[in-house]
């Protein structure tokens, strides 16, 4: 396929168990029509045969396998070098996406010329595939805006974004955070309300087996330090109790300031559902009090959390 419209990006390294479902899900998409671009960086547990395979099966795969490991960064990069087409789709090897996902997105890039990321909502599962819990993004441009100082507003493995910038490789874990500040200097975003990627959290995921390191890198992306850096570090962590009023007291004086406050509404709704779970174990009265904040931020963020909530898919697919 020589110039199709979207690329579908994974890496892979000693990807295992989850890589075959994986890859059924892009290549059972809708929208048939891509290239899946798989950058193998290096892997040693038969990763490398089981991808060809694949590539014999199905014209779409393009296979380029590294020599040495590098790390994922770099292997995104060289994707992207590689990719024939003008957007990128992100899939991550443990991961699933919904058949419908490809189609979705393309769709409203098309509705909305101005687009350059669309992401979606999605859901968490566990690793053996259950889901266990929903992920909530914000979904409207100003919303994205006010929400990346305090936290990546984009699932990385549910983005379809226009090529052109390239990963900074001087960030391991949080690449597609800082990546998604550049490229939104370029044109708007937006994240699709469908759930229509299965997230895996599981003991092996990069960003938990290295959590100070991505604390780190959260750091120089908002570059926030002292009182104001240590708030938001707060906040990613996870409130207790005692920080609560400290921290929203400063928020809302950010939002005031905001030129996206008018339209923060569903971002602000999202952080205080996360505050709420957080410290509902610590504190039930605190996680109410974050739930009626919520309700107060964006009825309908609070109403749809809990919706989606009774309603957990009894299997990923």
């Amino acid at each position: 396929m020589n110039n199709p419209a979207i690329t579908v990006l994974m890496t892979a390294y000693n990807a295992g168990t989850y890589l075959d479902d994986s890859i059924r899900s892009i290549l059972g998409q809708t929208l048939g029509e891509f290239e899946f671009l798989i950058v193998d960086d290096a892997s040693t547990d038969g990763t490398t045969e089981r991808l060809q395979d694949w590539a014999k099966r199905d014209r779409r795969i393009r296979l380029i396998r590294g020599e040495n490991n590098r790390g994922q960064t770099v292997c995104l990069n060289h994707g992207l070098d590689e990719a024939r087409g003008k957007w990128i789709a992100r899939q991550d090897a443990d991961d699933l996406s919904a058949p419908d996902r490809l189609l979705k997105q393309w769709n409203r890039i098309k509705a909305e010329p101005e687009l350059v990321l669309v992401g979606t909502n999605g859901w968490m599962m566990d690793s053996l595939g259950q889901p266990n819990g929903t992920i909530n993004v914000p979904r409207r441009d100003a919303a994205i805006r006010w929400a990346m100082p305090f936290q990546n507003p984009f699932i990385h493995a549910s983005v379809l974004f226009r090529r052109g910038l390239r990963y900074n490789e001087d960030f391991q874990i949080c690449q597609d955070w800082e990546l998604w500040g550049r490229l939104l200097e370029t044109g708007a975003g937006a994240n699709l309300p469908d759930r229509l990627m299965f997230y895996r959290h599981h003991d092996g995921s990069l960003s938990h087996a290295r959590a100070e390191r991505t604390a780190e890198e959260c750091r120089r992306i908002v570059q926030r330090t002292g009182e104001e850096g240590e708030l938001l570090e707060q906040f990613r962590r996870g409130l207790r109790p005692s920080e609560r009023q400290r921290f929203w007291q400063r928020y809302n004086e950010w939002l005031r300031d905001s030129p996206h406050r008018s339209g923060a509404g569903e971002a602000v709704a999202i952080h205080h559902i996360q505050t709420a779970g957080r410290l509902w174990n610590q504190s039930r009265p605190a996680g109410i009090a974050e739930l009626l904040a919520a309700f107060r931020a964006d009825p309908e963020s609070l109403i749809r959390f809990f919706r989606d909530r009774l309603s957990l898919p009894v299997s990923s697919f």
